[in-house]
């Protein structure tokens, strides 16, 4: 196995994490009235 390879299978759960987060951040603003 590759290095590289290794890395991403690694950074693949930290991506979902991080753009589910960036999701539940849009959606609070695009709900938020005072927005």
């Amino acid at each position: 196995m590759l290095p590289g390879q290794i890395s991403v299978e690694i950074n693949i759960p930290m991506i979902c994490s991080s753009l589910n987060r960036l999701l539940r951040i849009v959606r609070l603003l695009s709900t938020d009235p005072s927005f």
